[in-house]
């Protein structure tokens, strides 16, 4: 934070000159599965604040929360994240990065962990790519490290295709994450999207997740959504149903506004693996 604090010395003079961007997003969920018998509603909201001057210097803060609820389940989950980073004439993006992300079912807690790390991207009109690493500082000694890249290609002007791959490095286990996504605009009100993501634990059964939804834009540029995801875990199956209510702030472009669920983890979400079940996976179905 002390990082965050000394950019905002150096940037106040500028601020007039900067473009604020972000969204606030709304969401509410409910998940089943034929083990527990249980029906886990999570009502959920998620913040971003970008910030960008002339210079090239960028500023992102992501805080969210989310609270699963049920007859056998009480969780909250709550997570904050920092970036910071500069944009090159040429396309080229570097930064650091912070995150901190706590899943707690009282008393006892499930993830607590921070990780922080650096990135470099390079972004064009119609992709952007980006590398990642970063270090990992857990509850009982689960320390380690995760790299990973990640992108999205705009096939056209409506259809845009996003991919990341992860991976986890920690003292008592490995982790990797693959996901795929895909968003399509059907008019300028109507679109469609999809999602595939994976999740492979070196001592632990592996989890595929499926999601597809629809998106309406509003007239005041806000958007909603409705997906549904179907969960695998071995013999469990979880079946969740989201809506999502997105607002757009600042400068967004209204047409690239974030939706809430599966699919804007893999397009829009944390980086890592272990961010993404934190806070998609394990609050709605451990």
């Amino acid at each position: 934070m002390s990082i965050v604090a000394a950019f905002a010395t150096v940037c106040v003079p500028t601020f007039a000159s900067a473009e604020i961007s972000g969204s606030i997003e709304l969401g509410y969920s409910v998940a089943s599965d034929n083990v527990n018998a249980d029906n886990v509603t999570s009502p959920s909201i998620d913040t971003t604040l970008g910030y960008g001057n002339l210079t090239g210097i960028q500023l992102e803060l992501d805080v969210s929360t989310m609270r699963a609820n049920g007859l056998n389940t009480n969780r909250n989950s709550h997570s904050a994240a920092v970036d910071l980073g500069y944009a090159f004439d040429n396309g080229v993006t570097a930064g650091v990065f912070v995150e901190d992300i706590n899943v707690a079912r009282s008393p006892t807690t499930f993830i607590a962990y921070s990780t922080a790390g650096a990135f470099v991207g390079y972004e064009s009109d119609t992709y952007d790519v980006e590398a990642y690493f970063g270090q990992i500082d857990g509850l009982a000694n689960q320390d380690g490290n995760h790299f990973g890249v990640r992108g999205a290609y705009s096939l056209s002007e409506n259809t845009k295709i996003s991919a990341e791959f992860a991976r986890m490095n920690l003292a008592l286990f490995d982790q990797k994450y693959l996901g795929l996504a895909v968003s399509h605009n059907l008019t300028d009100t109507f679109g469609v999207f999809g999602a595939y993501q994976k999740y492979d634990w070196a001592t632990f059964l592996d989890v595929e997740a499926v999601s597809l939804g629809v998106s309406y834009a509003f007239a005041n540029g806000s958007l909603a959504s409705l997906e549904v995801a179907r969960v695998e875990e071995g013999p469990r199956e979880t079946q969740v149903l989201s809506l999502g209510y997105s607002i757009p702030l600042g400068e967004t472009d209204k047409s690239t506004a974030r939706v809430t669920g599966f699919a804007s983890s893999v397009a829009d979400g944390r980086r890592g693996g272990a961010g993404k079940i934190a806070n998609d996976y394990w609050p709605i179905n451990r």
